[in-house]
Formats: structure tokens, C-alpha cells, sequence
């Protein structure tokens, strides 16, 4: 089984700036090693929530980018449907609540990104995608991505609405 874990956060200095933070890694030989890591500068308009949204996008797309890269190697290739797992963690509950259809999604702006991830989900609906809520004490690696993502537009003293 090939495990593929990605941690999402997004991030938002309020009035200068958002960002999405994505880490990514994967069972390596039955060890956790690092795969990815990327920073999503968003328009400063985005909402913290909306920058989660966007990392768990940016996360998805990363998936489905690797699944295309396979796509051509056919048998050969080392992932597969039936032997591939990927788990989208965030410290998002609203989000991930959201996604899993616990919640309902009710602004407009919430509702197209949450499209966004149906729509992704849909395009690789072979194979198993969990999307799981962890505490943000546990988040810290894509924290500190999304913070970097916010800050390319940062001016002088923000206050940033994650603390």
C-alpha cells in the first residue's frame, strides 16, 4: 500500500494578505519521507477559510498530477487505485466538515471551492482520498508554509488572524 499524506493549512494577514501551505509526504521503503512542499500566494481578499479551501485544492491538484504522470506506464507504474491512499489532513474543522458533508455550505465563494474539491475528488474517485481533521499543534509544517504564502504581500505590522 502506498500511503500518501498531505498537510493543508491556509493563512490569512488580515487586509494584506493570504496563502496556502501544503507539505506532502510519502511511505517510502514502510517510512514517512517528504514528497512536496509548496506555498499558494492568494489574493489578499481571501478569507482564512478560503485559503484552506485553496491548500486542500493545491494538495488534490498535486495528486492528480502524480496519477497523470503514471497514467502512461500502465502495470508498471507504482501507483495504482487498489494499492494507493491518500489522506488530506487540515486543522480546518469547517473545511474538512464541509468537504466530508458533515456541514453544509451555504456562502457562495465557500460553495465554488468546495466544487473545486468535488471536482477533484471526482477526477480521481479510483482512488481512496480521506480527508481528516487534526489539531493545529499537529499542523505546524504547512502553518508554516501558509504564512510564507500570506506574506508575499505583506505590508508594515500585520495582524494575522491565526495567532
Amino acid at each position: 500500500m502506498v500511503r500518501i499524506l498531505a498537510y493543508c493549512d491556509g493563512s490569512n494577514f488580515v487586509g494584506f494578505g493570504s496563502g496556502a501551505g501544503v507539505y506532502i509526504e510519502w511511505d517510502l521503503h514502510r517510512q514517512m519521507a517528504p514528497w512536496k512542499q509548496f506555498v499558494v500566494p492568494l489574493h489578499p481578499s481571501n478569507t482564512n477559510n478560503e485559503a484552506e479551501y485553496h491548500a486542500v485544492i493545491a494538495a488534490l491538484e498535486a495528486f492528480r498530477d502524480l496519477v497523470v504522470s503514471q497514467k502512461g506506464l500502465g502495470k508498471g507504474a507504482w501507483l495504482q487505485a487498489d494499492n494507493t491512499e491518500f489522506v488530506i489532513y487540515s486543522d480546518s474543522q469547517l473545511v474538512i466538515r464541509q468537504v466530508n458533508g458533515d456541514y453544509k455550505t451555504k456562502k457562495p465563494q465557500m460553495k465554488a471551492l468546495k466544487l473545486q474539491v468535488d471536482r477533484l475528488r471526482s477526477e480521481l474517485k479510483e482512488y481512496q482520498i480521506s480527508f481528516i481533521h487534526l489539531p493545529r499543534e499537529q499542523n505546524e509544517k504547512a502553518d508554516k508554509l501558509a504564512r510564507i504564502g500570506s506574506l508575499f504581500s505583506q505590508a508594515d505590522n500585520p495582524t494575522h488572524s491565526n495567532g
